[in-house]
């Protein structure tokens, strides 16, 4: 199992930033914990605009800590969710009585999430990866509503 807190890293360029730190909840094994470091280690190969960027790794510490870039609005699945419209908001909206003050994404939107999910998938290929698991669970949604791959634990090698 693996758990994402919210947490500050102090640099010297850019000040303070909001990361996201991965760790293991439970760490029982060395495999667990090699597969962990692995998805770090995957990670650090990519430079795209549309994937996670890996900023640290500590791995002297019993749970391993994987830092990232935090993406405020979260994975695409769950943003989906909290936009979508409520059942008065629906009836509302198809009435034709008000506006709806759903905040749900545009086609256009749709549109752009797809063609930055294409291209960071044409990233990581070009870096000779397959990520095998492109799920709405694993697309996260950063604060400018740019979208970019991440969860990389089914991630392989395509020479491997």
């Amino acid at each position: 199992f693996r758990m994402v807190y919210e947490g500050m890293l102090a640099t010297v360029e850019d000040g303070d930033l909001t990361v996201a730190i991965k760790t293991l909840s439970i760490c029982e094994n060395l495999a667990q914990r090699n597969a962990f470091l692995g998805e770090a280690s995957i990670m650090k190969k990519f430079d795209s605009p549309y994937v996670m960027r890996l900023m640290g790794l500590v791995s002297t510490v019993s749970k391993p800590l994987v830092v990232m870039e935090f993406m405020a609005e979260g994975d695409l699945r769950g943003y989906l969710m909290k936009c979508r419209p409520q059942e008065e908001q629906f009836a509302t909206r198809f009435s034709g009585s008000s506006q709806s003050t759903s905040k749900a994404p545009s086609v256009d939107q749709f549109k752009l999430w797809a063609l930055q999910l294409a291209k960071g998938m044409t990233h990581v290929h070009e870096k000779h990866f397959v990520h095998r698991d492109p799920a709405a669970r694993n697309c996260m949604i950063a604060t400018n509503l740019v979208l970019k791959i991440g969860d990389f634990g089914f991630t392989r090698d395509i020479y491997e």
